[in-house]
This record gives C-alpha cells, sequence and structure tokens, in this order.
C-alpha cells in the first residue's frame, strides 16, 4: 500500500498496525518537515560566523586600502545574497538582513571616500531599508548618522546633512549612544561651515555628553565613534570657525590618540591642520605640511577622499602665495596624487 494510502487508513481508524511500512510512512512525514526546517536557515554556527567577518570587516576600515577593502566588502555581499536566499524562517532571515544592512553601510562609506558620492548614497539608502524591514533602529541610526558625514563630503549640502544628523539623533536607541554622538558631530561642523559658533560649541558639548553616556563595550570599528575620531571632528570645526588655538589643540590631542596602523584619520587631521595653517598662521607652512602628507601616502591608500581635503587647502592659498616654493611644491604632488580607483587608471593602463 503507497504511504497516502497508510496514513488514509490511520486517519480513518481501521485498526491498520504499525507495520514498518507504515512506520516509514510516519517517519518520511516527519523528515519532510525537519528537512524544511534545516533548509530553512543555514548549518549551525554559520551566522554566528558571518558576524565575526562583518565585525572583521568593521574593525580594518581604519586600516585598510580602500579598494582592496571594497572588493572583499562586495564578495561577501555576493555570498550573503545566496545564503539569505536559504534563508526562509523568520529569525535567520532576519539575521541574514542585518548583516547584509551592515555590509552594505560599510560599502556606502568606502564608496564615498573613493569619490562616488551618488553612488554612496544609494548603498546607504539601501542599508536603510534592510534596518527598517527588520526594525533595527541601531542600524537605521547609523545610516542617518554616516550619510550627514557623507552629505558633507564634496561640497554636498548642509541642509541634508542637517536634517540627517537630526533624524541620527531623534532615531538612535538609548543603550547605543554611538549614532546620537555622530548626529551631533555632523550638526557641528554643519553649523561651523554657517560660522555659528554658539551652535557648533553646543553641538560638541552634546557630542561629548553622549560619549560620555555610553556603557562600556567591544569596540565597533566603523559602527563606532572613539574618542580619537571625536577629536578630529572637535579640531575641524573650531578650524572651520577660525578658532586657531582651540582646533591646533584638538588636533593634537587627536593624533596622540591614534594607532599607528590607522591610515585615513590621521591624515585628514594634517590635511586640516595643513588649511588652518594656510588661513590663519603661516601659508609656507601650510603648504609644506600638506604637500609632505600627500608624498607620504602609499599609492594603494589614496583616495578622492583625501584628495578632497588637499584641495581644500589649495583653494585657501592666497593669490600673491601660489607661486612659493612650498605652493607650488604641493601643487606639483597634488598634480601626481592619483587616487585609488580613479577612472583614469584604466586609461593609463590601456595606454
Amino acid at each position: 500500500m503507497e504511504r497516502r494510502s497508510f496514513l488514509r487508513a490511520i486517519g480513518a481508524g481501521v485498526g491498520i498496525p504499525l507495520t514498518d511500512s507504515t512506520i516509514e510512512a510516519v517517519e518520511f512525514t516527519r523528515g519532510r518537515t525537519e528537512q524544511y526546517l534545516l533548509a530553512g536557515g543555514p548549518a549551525r554556527g554559520v551566522l554566528d560566523a558571518w558576524e565575526e567577518t562583518l565585525q572583521g570587516h568593521a574593525l580594518r576600515y581604519a586600516t585598510a586600502p580602500p579598494l582592496a577593502y571594497l572588493r572583499e566588502l562586495l564578495s561577501d555581499i555576493i555570498d550573503l545574497q545566496d545564503l539569505l536566499e536559504a534563508c526562509r524562517l523568520p529569525h535567520a532571515q532576519k539575521r541574514a538582513l542585518r548583516l547584509m544592512g551592515r555590509l552594505s553601510g560599510m560599502v556606502a562609506v568606502v564608496v564615498d571616500d573613493l569619490g562616488r558620492p551618488a553612488e554612496s548614497r544609494k548603498w546607504m539608502q539601501l542599508a536603510r531599508r534592510l534596518s527598517l524591514e527588520i526594525r533595527d533602529r541601531e542600524l537605521r541610526a547609523w545610516t542617518f548618522a554616516r550619510a550627514g558625514f557623507i552629505a558633507l563630503h564634496y561640497s554636498a549640502s548642509l541642509r541634508e546633512a542637517t536634517r540627517l544628523a537630526q533624524a541620527a539623533v531623534d532615531t538612535a536607541p538609548r543603550k547605543s549612544p554611538a549614532a546620537t554622538v555622530m548626529g551631533h558631530t555632523v550638526m557641528s561642523r554643519a553649523q561651523a561651515v554657517l560660522g555659528d559658533q554658539r551652535g557648533v560649541l553646543r553641538s560638541l558639548d552634546l557630542a561629548d555628553q553622549a560619549h560620555g553616556a555610553s556603557p562600556p563595550h567591544e569596540h565597533l570599528g566603523l559602527f563606532d565613534w572613539t574618542v580619537q575620531q571625536a577629536a578630529l571632528s572637535r579640531g575641524v570645526a573650531l578650524s572651520t570657525l577660525g578658532l586657531t588655538g582651540p582646533a591646533l589643540s584638538a588636533h593634537a590631542a587627536a593624533l596622540e590618540l591614534f594607532d599607528a596602523s590607522e591610515w585615513l584619520d590621521p591624515q585628514l587631521v594634517r590635511l586640516n591642520q595643513a588649511a588652518l595653517l594656510v588661513r590663519r598662521v603661516d601659508v609656507e607652512e601650510g603648504c609644506r605640511l600638506a604637500g609632505s602628507v600627500l608624498a607620504e601616502i602609499p599609492a594603494e591608500h589614496r583616495s578622492h577622499l583625501l584628495a578632497s581635503w588637499a584641495d581644500d587647502v589649495i583653494r585657501d592659498i592666497p593669490p600673491s602665495m601660489i607661486a612659493t616654493s612650498e605652493a607650488q611644491y604641493l601643487l606639483e604632488v597634488r598634480r601626481h596624487f592619483t587616487p585609488t580607483g580613479d577612472p583614469s587608471d584604466k586609461d593609463r593602463a590601456a595606454g
């Protein structure tokens, strides 16, 4: 008798004994459900291993060459997409979607560093959609805060940066204040461009308060906001306001805090120092500093973000000083500073 016939007979109560064939039908039915459960989620430990991989990526952002880092992230996204298709059970889906959201946010940050803000915004929007899908307020707040920094780059909209900063502060859960700190920091940078000194100092104070209220936790890398990053942004805001002494003190404090293996942020500090020197202290010294910073950056660590900060220094050089040897040195170094991933790389390779 076929399995379905056995099952219909058992259901009708006709008294058929539990023979080996009957047990086989019962086992087969149970096995199909168990197989669905196994197929609906990855093997034990797979998602845990993915969590460790993403934590490693987040910690490596400050030290990794940007283009190689981007390739690793995109490779993992492709693998994670395959895994996500196999996750039918809600808990496995939620974890995989959170992983995808965090990876998408990391891609957004490094794509912006490489000079593609429009594509960066699309990746950050994807990360935000994924955070909404799984109701992850912490990740959603982070996407607002990081998007605020992206809006500040490459002369983007101050209004947009301010809106995103406020959204980060409004969304961030109390137990995870990193996005709140970042939001107030973005606000201070935008207010500095507008010359609002009182607003800048208040926003910096709010950022310090939120950072001080943060409970002890494991360093989250790209998803965190460190003391040295806070000092960097304080220096940038004060420098933009023209508060030379406090800005230089903040720069010095930041440089003392950064680890020797970190590449991006310490160079940003030095380039901001150079811009302040050119505007307020000594044009030649500022040009000399900016030129030396660019010259010392290895090719694999070059990015459009670093180039744009160097361009800020160059724009501040007075016309009367552009012919000095220090200014000409900076211009020459910048001329040969080709950011990693520049479309012109292909042209040179073809030639």
